[in-house]
This record gives C-alpha cells, structure tokens and sequence, in this order.
C-alpha cells in the first residue's frame, strides 16, 4: 500500500514553540500542517491547522487522571484520548470505539511506530532518509489512514514523552473490541492447523461461515496442498519442491507458479510473489505468532492466538489480520506454506536472493 510522508524537524516540540510539519512537495518543504503552542493557557494546549491556517485539531493535556492528552476537533467535539503508560507506550483511543498503540522512542521521533489494536503498523517515525533536509524526522504514514489524526496522536505522545506513565485501569475497558478488524480483513485458524493428510477450514471474521478450505494431498510424493474458496473453487496449490529445499511453491488454478516460499537459517520466512514483490514473514509459527511485512518493513499481516474480547469461543483458534488491500487467498496459502516448512532448519544458499 501507498504511504504518505511528511517531515518534521528534529528539535520539534519545545515549551512555547511553534513548528510546521512539511509535505513531499518540493523536496519536503511545502508545509503541510502548522502547530502553535497557546503557552499562556492554564493547561499546555496545541493548536493544529493545515496548511491553508483551517483549524484541524486542539491538542490539550488533561489533568485529571495525569498521563492523558486530549484531541478535540474543530467543533470542540472530542476525537480521541492519549494514555501513557507505565511500560512507556502511548495507547490513543479514538472516536470511542477504536485505538492505535505506539512505541518507540517517542522523546527522540525516532524508530517510532504505530499500530493498531491487531498489531498491524499504520504509520512509523525514522531518521530522514528521503529528502536532502537535515536534522528532520520522517513520518510515513498508510494511505487509509487519517494523516492529520496520526500527527496529531504524534504531538500528544511526543508532550507526554516526560511523564512517567502509569498503570490505571481506569479506561481499559475503553478499547474497542472491533479495532482490529477496522484496518483490516480478518480469519480464524485452528491452532493445530497442519497435519499430515489432514483437511481444514479457515472461517471468516464471525467465525463460522466458511472462508477458505485447505486440502491435504497426502499420498503424493511431494507434500502437496490446495486452497479452495468458499465456493469450493480451487485458487492455489502450494506444494514443496525438492531441490533446493527449504522452499515451497504457490501455483495458480492453471498451474502458473505464483510465489516461492524460502526458510532462511534465521528462522524468518520470504515469499518472492509474481518475480517482483517480496513478504517476509518473522516469528515462531510453533507458537501462533507471526508478523508479515513488504520490503519497506510495514506489516500487511499478522497471525496470533484469537482474541477473546473478538471471538470469544475461540480458545483453540489462531486470528489472521490483513490489510484490506491484500490479497486474502495468497496470504492463507503463504502462512500454509510458512507452517510447513517451520520445522525446517533454513538455509542461507544465494540461488535466488535476485
């Protein structure tokens, strides 16, 4: 997916300063939004504005529970509440009803990221690598995303990034269960989800109704699977090839190769798809958990054991979240393939790093 990216400077939250958060335009110094500290107000307030000076946002601590900051809209309506807490991550509930998480060092505005409550990364704040400006922070942030609500979330987090935190549980029951289907598409595995000559289903975000069908070919020489639809329509087979090993194939219905799964020595997994983009895949597939990026490191999946407050007669069922502009039958067929080869000790062979 396309990403958005502006830039800030680097010394760029002072007590009584005011900054500009530049667009791409121009080499990244077309401004793109502008914040002005109300210094003189009882409580520290920030005022967000685009680039035409329209209002956008009010950025204001709140001093009852400490370790919050407050976004109003325009409208003075609120949009979302910041917490830090004690760990040191920021958790921004918004709308009342969804959240992102954020860690890193957010003092510094760098090798910062944003989630959301599945764990897939929206945004991320690095070193300035895109542009000839110096001494400034890049913020990349997903094309479905609010741009203006992220930086906003970015100011509030990098205000409390002095304060010690806390633990309170006084709003945790304020996530919003269905935060992590909001960026994405969403299945449900079995645990136990790869035996020999085993068949299984892979249901969709209710839990019930049928998403995809996965069939084991047993008796073939090599392990052999095909993912069918809903329909019972095949749409892949991923297959083991012999040489070299440590790799599996996904095919087409017409049997076109499609992708090449890889186990590296290093554990992690990578899906060369359609000989021009890349998905690695990171984690311990013993357990349930995997993180699935692009080559420029943002998530496009995840893989982990159910959660409770989402399926809640799901305790032997892994949670598959996508992002909304994949591909949902190649990600299932590239965890197939991923899960098969875990026990597979990797390689570190050149023959197809190009």
């Amino acid at each position: 997916m396309a990403m958005n990216t502006y830039c800030i400077r680097k010394p760029w939250m002072t007590l009584g300063d005011d900054f500009v958060i530049n667009n791409t335009d121009e080499d990244g110094e077309g401004i793109a939004y502008q914040v002005n500290n109300k210094l003189l107000r009882v409580r520290e307030t920030y005022f967000m504005e685009d680039g035409d000076g329209n209002d956008l946002y009010r950025i204001m601590e709140r001093n009852v529970p400490n370790h919050r900051v407050c976004i109003y809209d325009a409208d003075e309506e609120r949009v979302a509440v910041i917490r830090k807490r004690g760990d040191g991550t920021y958790w921004a509930h918004v709308d009342g009803e969804r959240d992102i998480f954020v860690t890193g060092d957010v003092e510094s505005g760098s090798g910062v990221l944003f989630s959301n409550v599945g764990g897939l990364n929206v945004a991320r704040m690095t070193e300035a690598w895109l542009f000839s400006l110096v001494d400034s922070f890049q913020i990349d942030i997903r094309a479905d995303q609010e741009d203006s609500l992220i930086l906003a979330i970015a100011i509030a987090c990098q205000y409390l990034a002095g304060d010690e935190g806390d633990d309170d549980d006084d709003d945790e029951s304020m996530i919003g269960p269905l935060g992590a289907v909001l960026f994405a598409n969403a299945f449900l595995f079995r645990k136990v989800w790869l035996s020999i000559g085993d068949d299984f289903v892979i249901n969709n975000i209710g839990g019930e109704d049928v998403g995809f069908y996965c069939n084991h070919k047993a008796i073939r020489v090599r392990q052999h699977y095909e993912l069918l639809n809903s329909d019972d329509e095949l749409v892949y087979i991923i297959r083991e090839r012999l040489r070299p090993r440590h790799r599996m194939v996904i095919e087409d219905e017409g049997g076109e190769k499609v992708g090449v799964i890889r186990k590296r020595s290093d554990g992690s997994y990578w899906c060369h798809v359609d000989g021009e983009r890349d998905v690695f895949a990171e984690g311990d597939a013993t357990e349930n958990r995997l993180e699935l990026s692009n080559i420029g490191g943002l998530n496009i999946a995840s893989m982990r054991p159910a959660l409770e407050a989402l399926f809640p007669e799901s305790a032997d069922m892994n949670m598959v979240l996508l992002r909304a502009d994949q591909e949902d039958a190649l990600i299932m067929a590239l965890l197939i393939g991923v899960q098969f080869l875990y026990e597979d000790e990797g390689d570190d062979e050149e023959d197809d790093e190009d």
